[in-house]
């Protein structure tokens, strides 16, 4: 009684008599070669079609060879001169509300009242972007009694 081959036999089959033919004498290195290159060639085509799908084959290619890009001397100082130019630009606005930062102490104390005027306006000032949600990196908890806990305890604040 002879079965007969389902559709995935018949594709084994198939396979088989093709690759056999294929590598008919080949070596094992040989072998190996071809098989990575197939690898990447099926690689390479999953990201094309992706690509085609979602981004976009250029947006995909500019993915692909920006990094290399990156490693040219004349890119290298393009970038560096652009980031320069953002960072003279933008930095005046993050230090504008630095209340004149101390690096040294004063020849002479201050005033009880003048120091914790300049506490509270320092406060003010560290809490007014990230209570308005502007600063990212860190979780605040945003309550009263949590920033006085671990900020200034003092009755003048």
């Amino acid at each position: 009684m002879q079965q007969r081959a389902g559709p995935l036999m018949q594709a084994d089959a198939f396979l088989r008599a093709t690759f056999n033919g294929a590598l008919l004498g080949a070596d094992a290195y040989s072998t190996i070669k071809l098989l990575l290159v197939l690898l990447g060639v099926s690689r390479v085509l999953k990201d094309l079609r992706r690509a085609s799908r979602c981004e976009g084959l250029y947006s995909w290619l500019m993915a692909c060879i920006s990094p290399w890009l990156k490693r040219l001397p004349f890119v290298q100082s393009q970038l560096k001169k652009e980031t320069d130019k953002l960072r003279h630009d933008i930095q005046p606005s993050l230090i504008k509300d630095l209340t004149q930062p101390k690096t040294r102490l004063p020849a002479a104390g201050m005033a009880e009242d003048k120091v914790l005027k300049l506490m509270l306006e320092r406060r003010e000032l560290d809490t007014k972007y990230w209570q308005d949600g502007r600063v990212t990196g860190a979780i605040y908890h945003g309550k009263r009694e949590y920033m006085d806990f671990v900020g200034i305890r003092s009755d003048g604040l």
